[in-house]
Protein backbone atom coordinates (compact mmCIF):
# COMPACT_ATOMS: atom_id res chain seq x y z
CA UNK A 1 0.00 0.00 0.00
CA UNK A 2 2.70 2.27 1.48
CA UNK A 3 4.25 1.53 -2.84
CA UNK A 4 1.37 2.92 -4.13
CA UNK A 5 0.54 5.56 -2.11
CA UNK A 6 4.45 7.00 -3.04
CA UNK A 7 3.59 6.33 -6.96
CA UNK A 8 0.39 8.30 -6.94
CA UNK A 9 2.00 11.33 -4.88
CA UNK A 10 4.43 11.71 -7.27
CA UNK A 11 1.52 12.28 -9.87
CA UNK A 12 -1.00 13.85 -8.12
CA UNK A 13 -1.37 16.61 -4.75
CA UNK A 14 -1.52 14.87 -0.99
CA UNK A 15 -4.93 16.11 -0.64
CA UNK A 16 -6.14 14.33 -3.52
CA UNK A 17 -4.80 11.38 -2.97
CA UNK A 18 -6.12 11.40 0.19
CA UNK A 19 -9.64 11.74 -1.16
CA UNK A 20 -8.71 9.43 -3.76
CA UNK A 21 -7.88 6.28 -0.77
CA UNK A 22 -10.49 7.32 1.52
CA UNK A 23 -7.38 7.74 4.23
CA UNK A 24 -6.74 11.36 6.20
CA UNK A 25 -3.82 13.16 5.09
CA UNK A 26 -1.53 13.02 8.07
CA UNK A 27 -1.20 9.29 6.80
CA UNK A 28 -0.11 9.82 3.70
CA UNK A 29 2.25 12.76 5.28
CA UNK A 30 3.53 9.75 7.91
CA UNK A 31 4.11 7.48 4.83
CA UNK A 32 5.73 10.37 2.61
CA UNK A 33 8.27 11.69 5.79
CA UNK A 34 8.78 7.78 6.63
CA UNK A 35 10.59 6.84 2.36
CA UNK A 36 11.91 9.93 1.94
CA UNK A 37 14.00 10.10 5.16
CA UNK A 38 14.81 5.91 4.38
CA UNK A 39 15.91 7.57 1.11
CA UNK A 40 18.37 9.56 2.62
CA UNK A 41 19.79 8.06 4.82
CA UNK A 42 21.66 6.36 1.48
CA UNK A 43 22.06 9.61 0.06
CA UNK A 44 25.54 10.03 -1.44
CA UNK A 45 26.41 13.74 -2.34
CA UNK A 46 30.18 13.23 -3.09
CA UNK A 47 30.29 13.95 -6.49
CA UNK A 48 28.01 16.83 -6.64
CA UNK A 49 29.91 20.32 -7.74
CA UNK A 50 26.79 22.19 -9.35
CA UNK A 51 23.98 23.28 -6.91
CA UNK A 52 20.95 25.28 -7.55
CA UNK A 53 19.09 27.21 -4.60
CA UNK A 54 15.91 28.61 -5.20
CA UNK A 55 13.08 29.83 -2.94
CA UNK A 56 9.45 29.40 -3.22
CA UNK A 57 6.51 30.13 -0.93
CA UNK A 58 4.07 27.95 0.60
CA UNK A 59 1.60 30.33 1.60
CA UNK A 60 1.89 34.18 1.87
CA UNK A 61 5.18 34.68 3.11
CA UNK A 62 6.67 31.42 4.40
CA UNK A 63 9.13 31.16 2.44
CA UNK A 64 11.01 27.03 1.65
CA UNK A 65 14.34 27.23 0.04
CA UNK A 66 15.47 23.95 -2.26
CA UNK A 67 19.16 23.42 -2.90
CA UNK A 68 19.52 20.83 -5.94
CA UNK A 69 21.93 18.69 -7.65
CA UNK A 70 22.31 20.73 -11.06
CA UNK A 71 23.90 18.02 -12.76
CA UNK A 72 21.55 14.85 -11.86
CA UNK A 73 18.23 17.01 -11.29
CA UNK A 74 17.70 15.94 -8.14
CA UNK A 75 16.30 17.63 -5.03
CA UNK A 76 18.87 17.42 -1.91
CA UNK A 77 17.60 19.27 0.90
CA UNK A 78 14.72 21.62 1.27
CA UNK A 79 14.78 24.23 4.18
CA UNK A 80 12.64 26.46 5.69
CA UNK A 81 13.24 30.51 5.27
CA UNK A 82 15.30 32.09 2.05
CA UNK A 83 17.94 33.69 4.49
CA UNK A 84 22.14 32.63 4.51
CA UNK A 85 21.25 29.94 7.69
CA UNK A 86 19.41 28.24 5.30
CA UNK A 87 22.94 28.13 3.41
CA UNK A 88 24.39 27.06 6.58
CA UNK A 89 21.95 23.89 7.09
CA UNK A 90 22.49 22.89 3.94
CA UNK A 91 26.11 22.98 4.20
CA UNK A 92 25.67 20.81 7.52
CA UNK A 93 23.63 18.74 5.56
CA UNK A 94 25.73 18.11 2.51
CA UNK A 95 28.45 17.29 5.05
CA UNK A 96 25.89 14.74 6.55
CA UNK A 97 25.73 12.69 3.18
CA UNK A 98 29.64 12.82 2.17
CA UNK A 99 29.38 15.74 0.38
CA UNK A 100 32.63 18.23 0.21
CA UNK A 101 31.93 21.82 -0.12
CA UNK A 102 35.62 23.12 -1.42
CA UNK A 103 34.61 20.68 -4.51
CA UNK A 104 31.28 22.93 -5.39
CA UNK A 105 32.31 25.03 -7.99
CA UNK A 106 29.03 26.79 -9.18
CA UNK A 107 26.01 27.78 -7.16
CA UNK A 108 23.43 29.16 -9.42
CA UNK A 109 20.96 31.76 -7.24
CA UNK A 110 18.84 34.41 -7.54
CA UNK A 111 19.99 37.67 -6.85
CA UNK A 112 19.59 37.26 -2.99
CA UNK A 113 22.40 39.15 -1.19
CA UNK A 114 21.30 36.76 2.14
CA UNK A 115 22.18 33.78 0.09
CA UNK A 116 25.02 35.61 -1.50
CA UNK A 117 26.44 35.66 1.93
CA UNK A 118 25.61 32.30 2.67
CA UNK A 119 27.49 31.01 -0.41
CA UNK A 120 30.50 33.01 0.06
CA UNK A 121 30.46 31.61 3.93
CA UNK A 122 30.21 28.04 3.43
CA UNK A 123 31.10 27.39 0.15
CA UNK A 124 34.24 29.26 -0.49
CA UNK A 125 35.58 27.76 -3.90
CA UNK A 126 31.84 27.84 -5.89
CA UNK A 127 31.35 30.80 -8.11
CA UNK A 128 28.09 32.43 -7.56
CA UNK A 129 25.97 32.36 -10.57
CA UNK A 130 22.52 34.77 -11.59
CA UNK A 131 19.86 32.44 -12.44
CA UNK A 132 18.35 33.81 -15.95
CA UNK A 133 15.23 33.89 -15.10
CA UNK A 134 15.83 36.28 -12.59
CA UNK A 135 18.37 38.80 -14.78
CA UNK A 136 15.26 38.24 -17.48
CA UNK A 137 13.16 39.79 -15.30
CA UNK A 138 15.25 42.47 -13.69
CA UNK A 139 15.85 43.57 -18.20
CA UNK A 140 11.79 42.98 -18.54
CA UNK A 141 11.11 45.25 -15.46
CA UNK A 142 13.53 48.32 -16.18
CA UNK A 143 12.46 48.49 -20.01
CA UNK A 144 8.50 48.35 -18.73
CA UNK A 145 9.82 51.16 -16.32
CA UNK A 146 11.48 53.28 -19.22
CA UNK A 147 8.30 52.68 -21.73
CA UNK A 148 6.17 54.24 -18.92
CA UNK A 149 7.89 57.13 -17.98
CA UNK A 150 8.63 57.86 -21.36
CA UNK A 151 5.05 57.28 -22.78
CA UNK A 152 4.04 59.62 -20.00
CA UNK A 153 5.87 62.57 -21.52
CA UNK A 154 5.66 60.92 -25.36
CA UNK A 155 2.37 61.10 -26.55
CA UNK A 156 3.28 59.11 -30.14
CA UNK A 157 4.09 56.64 -27.26
CA UNK A 158 0.80 56.35 -25.39
CA UNK A 159 -1.11 53.21 -25.62
CA UNK A 160 1.93 51.36 -26.87
CA UNK A 161 2.59 47.95 -25.18
CA UNK A 162 5.99 46.47 -24.20
CA UNK A 163 6.36 45.56 -27.95
CA UNK A 164 6.10 48.88 -29.75
CA UNK A 165 2.89 47.75 -31.16
CA UNK A 166 -0.35 49.98 -30.52
CA UNK A 167 -2.69 48.89 -28.22
CA UNK A 168 -6.37 48.53 -30.01
CA UNK A 169 -9.88 47.93 -27.87
CA UNK A 170 -11.97 45.65 -29.73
Amino acid sequence: MEDNIIKLVKMSTVSKVAKYIDEHDTRIWRVIHYWVNKAREKADFSKVTNVGIDETSKKGHKYITSFVNLDSRRVMYVADGKNAKTVAEFKIDFTEHKGVPEKVNNITSDMSLAFEKGIKEHFENAVIITDKFHVIKHVNDAVDKVRKAESATNPLLKKLNIYGLKMIRV
